[in-house]
Order: structure tokens, then sequence, then C-alpha cells
């Protein structure tokens, strides 16, 4: 009776043991498996596709995506971020921070692949603030940037009274139809194509466009899209009377009536 407690209790050990061993092996699998996917470069993604920027560069959009460089330890050498380290809607978060990204989609393909698209905000024109600073700013009015130059060829937009800006927000003014008229004007030219080299919206019952040799006398918003297209097919010459060398007046307010051209004398 004694040795048939004693083989038990040596067969019940034994059982113990492999129990004890094969836990001990499949942790240790499960330790080589986490191993291999966040410390093996298998799974950092290297693999990289940017579609959709022309003003914004690859490596402003990449360092928002959460890519950056860590020069003191690896020497200047690109560190990517690991698959499972960065969502897709984190990494759209970052880009979006960026003034010039209106949209960002981001997608990612295990093992180690990242697909972003974008895209950018354009200039429209600019605002002269503080007798020193030029604001850019997108169709909507928002700031894409401050410069104490103008670099594009846009409408210069005067008779904004600006009371403070931040870029990636909109501007603030203290005479917001005025700024509503100015946001307006400028995406119609786009769609006239238009090329206006100046707006004074100071007066939104007697607006101005300066372009070329030309001040022409725009009035209020009133027909905005006939003024416009007359003001296109003045400038393409199909108006006999538009001579390119002479400085004159434009008048297109009334649209009843054909566009009045007053020489300066």
């Amino acid at each position: 009776m004694a040795e048939v407690r004693r083989r038990n209790r040596i067969t019940l050990m034994r059982k113990k043991r492999s129990k004890i061993l094969g836990g001990t092996v499949i942790l240790a699998v499960v330790v080589i498996c986490i191993a291999f996917v966040f410390l093996t470069p298998f799974f950092s993604m290297s693999n990289r596709t940017l579609y959709g920027n022309s003003i914004v560069s690859a490596e402003e959009i990449w360092e928002a995506a959460g890519f950056t460089r860590v020069t003191e330890r690896m020497g200047g050498l690109r560190q990517y971020p690991h698959f499972f380290s960065l969502t897709a809607a984190q990494m759209e978060n970052g880009i979006l921070k960026l003034p010039y990204i209106k949209t960002a989609t981001v997608t990612k393909s295990f093992p180690n692949a990242v697909t972003i698209h974008v895209t950018e905000r354009t200039v429209s024109g600019y605002v002269l603030y503080q007798d020193m600073t030029f604001i850019y700013i997108d169709e909507f009015g928002m700031a894409l940037e401050a410069r104490t130059y103008m670099e594009r060829n846009l409408p210069f937009i005067i008779g904004l009274n600006i009371t403070h800006f931040q870029v990636g927000q909109y501007l603030a003014v203290d005479n917001p139809a005025s700024f509503s008229v100015a946001v307006e004007l400028t995406q119609l030219f786009k769609e006239h194509g238009l090329e206006i080299d100046r707006i004074d919206v100071s007066n939104i019952f007697n607006i101005r466009l300066f372009i070329d040799n030309m001040d022409v006398l725009f009035g209020n918003m009133d027909n905005a899209n006939i003024k416009l297209r007359n003001l296109a097919a003045i400038l393409t010459l199909q108006y006999p009377y538009r001579v390119p060398s002479i400085r004159g007046t434009l008048d297109i307010r009334n649209i009843a009536r054909d566009p009045v051209f007053t020489p300066m004398r």
C-alpha cells in the first residue's frame, strides 16, 4: 500500500513538472514572438508612399505623421515607427496640423507599409498686417503663413482691419462684412480664371479691383458673376476698345449697360 502511494506521488510530481515545463516553453515561445514583433525592423513602417503634395514637402508630412529623425543617437537616420505604435487616425491628426494641408487619409498595410493621400490648401490672396507682415490666406480666409514679402502673383487684399491672426486659423477682423466679400471674390476669381492684382473692400458698396493698368469700378456684390464674366471678356480682348497699353478706369457696376472704359488723361 505504501509503495502504491509512493508511485502515485512520483507520477503526480512528474505531471506537475511536465505542466511547468510545458508552461515555460509556451511562455518562452510567446516572449520570443512578442520580441520578434516589437523589436525587429520587419514591422517598422519603412514601406512608405505619399500622394498629393506639391506645396508641403514630403519631409514635413512624414514628420507630422510621426516619422522623425533621431540625429543624436542614429546619425540622422530615419526612425520608422513600429506598425502597431501609431494608428492611422493618429497619423492623420498629426498631418492635419500643417496649415497647408486640407485633407489627409492614411492607409496602413500589414506588416510594414503605409500610404498617405493629402490635398493641400492654396494661397488665394495676401493681406498686409501692421505694415510689415504679409499674411498668405486661402480661399476661405485661413492664414497659411506670414512673411515679409509677397511671393506669388495673387490678389493683394486692401481694406481688412485685422485685429490678430494665427497661422492655421481664420483671420480675425473687425469688419467681417468686408472679410466675407474678399473671401467670396477670391473664390469667384478662380472660377472665372481671373488674375487680379489688388482688391479694395474698404467699402463693400464700392468695391474696386486693380488689374494691369485698369482701376475697375465693381460696385457691390450684386450680380458679381455677370460682372466678372464681362471683365474676363474684356481682358481677353473681346471688347474692341480695350487697349492694354492705355491706363484708365473701367466701370462694370451697371450690368444693364456695356462696361465703360475711361482713359486716364
